[in-house]
């Protein structure tokens, strides 16, 4: 690791590269947190939709939040948690009965799940 350097008339100067990646990784780390807060979110209105209490604006609300999800939580390497949002806002924007209703739950917990794991790294 390169120590800081320092002149007698220059302020302490540290590695570029070390700089970008801590940036990027509090990007990703902030990131993650807002994506925990969205799937939060998401449980709250399944619970919602399992009482029948859900109008199609909240559905539409919550596909977005889900929409929303899955574009960061690829972005940042979440690959199963992006496949499990797609399925989600597709469930929030088709689900109909309490069988529908428990399945969305289900996957949100799995989504849930997933954000706490570390991000999967792709070859491709």
């Amino acid at each position: 690791m390169n120590e800081p350097v320092t002149g007698p008339d220059e302020a302490v100067r540290t590695d570029p590269n070390e700089d970008a990646l801590s940036l990027v990784a509090g990007i990703a780390d902030r990131a993650r947190e807002r994506n925990l807060d969205r799937a939060g979110e998401l449980a709250a209105w399944a619970t919602i939709g399992e009482r029948g209490a859900i109008s199609v604006e909240q559905r539409g609300e919550a596909a977005e939040i889900a929409h929303q999800l899955a574009g960061s939580a690829g972005t940042f390497g979440y690959l199963t948690a992006t496949d499990v949002a797609r399925e989600v806002e597709r469930l929030f924007a088709e689900a109909n009965g309490p069988e529908a209703w428990t399945r969305l739950t289900e996957r949100v917990r799995e989504l849930l799940r997933h954000l706490h794991d570390p991000p999967e790294l792709s070859v491709d």
